[in-house]
């Protein structure tokens, strides 16, 4: 048998939610404007947090989804190899791309959104 447990969170006010957007949107514009190799560095630390401590993460994941523990340990365990993989790789995904067109001049480039 399974027990399934729940958390309850309290209801936010209209001004703490929008003080929590503004918040966001402000690590955001942060963020967008820090460099691919800092960006890697921290995406990499919290490869490593995870890899360090499935358990903990894999029981907080059984908790609030229902998983099972092995099922949460190997979603822990994905999603810190998901982060190294873009630490690893992330700058050259998003460097630009000149492209070549018949007539004038182009480049593609990618803007972090999130």
């Amino acid at each position: 048998m399974m027990v399934r447990h729940s958390r309850n969170f309290p209801e936010l006010t209209n001004e703490q939610l929008e003080t929590k957007i503004a918040t966001a949107a402000k690590a955001y514009q942060t963020w967008k404007k820090t460099s691919y190799a800092q960006r890697a560095v921290i995406v990499a630390k919290a490869a490593q947090l995870m890899h360090a401590d499935i358990d903990k993460f894999a029981k907080l994941a059984s908790l609030e989804m229902g998983k099972l523990i092995n099922e949460s340990r190997g979603e822990v365990k994905f999603s810190g190899d998901i982060l190294a993989y873009y630490a690893k790789n992330g700058e050259r995904f998003l460097a630009p791309e000149k492209l070549h067109p018949t007539v004038g001049t182009a480049h593609m480039e990618s803007s972090p959104i999130g």
